[in-house]
């Protein structure tokens, strides 16, 4: 099989998408609300500011990577890997980012209840994406061998 840099950029940057929210998924966030609601909002704000950027990032470029590869006829298969990957945005940017924001809000310290609740969102939030994230990679990861 040659070398294809849209498939090799697809599952660098999806390997590394899944990887990540695998990761704060089954360990991170877990281990985050153990601390206790005042270091636990701490330690999300702390990590927060640095994976705004990367994941996004990383997901629109494995996603456009894909859909570039769908168009030039990569199969069937290749659709089924931009479906699966698709929800990821719309749950990013309509539920994970709004929830962001309202947990770096000011005075949210003051209100650990309110914290509580939001943090719990967040993770079931999180959830989904990462259902979406790491199986989009799958099916991606499938199609890519099966071309």
């Amino acid at each position: 099989m040659p070398f294809d840099p849209l498939a090799f950029c697809a599952l660098l940057c999806g390997g590394l998408f899944a990887g990540v929210l695998l990761y704060t998924t089954a360990i991170a966030h877990p281990a985050r609300l153990s601390l206790g609601l005042e270091q636990a909002l701490r330690s999300f704000l702390a990590s927060t500011n640095k994976s705004d950027t990367i994941q996004p990032a990383l997901h629109v470029v494995c996603l456009g990577c894909t859909v570039a590869m769908a168009l030039r006829g990569d199969g069937v298969a290749m659709w089924v890997a931009v479906g699966v990957m698709a929800p990821v945005l719309p749950l990013s940017i309509g539920l994970a980012t709004p929830l962001n924001r309202q947990l770096k809000g000011k005075g949210l310290l003051a209100n650990l209840a309110e914290a509580d609740k939001l943090l719990r969102l967040w993770h079931r939030v999180h959830r989904a994406r990462s259902l979406f994230g790491i199986a989009g990679y799958v099916a991606l990861l499938g199609a890519v061998l099966s071309s």
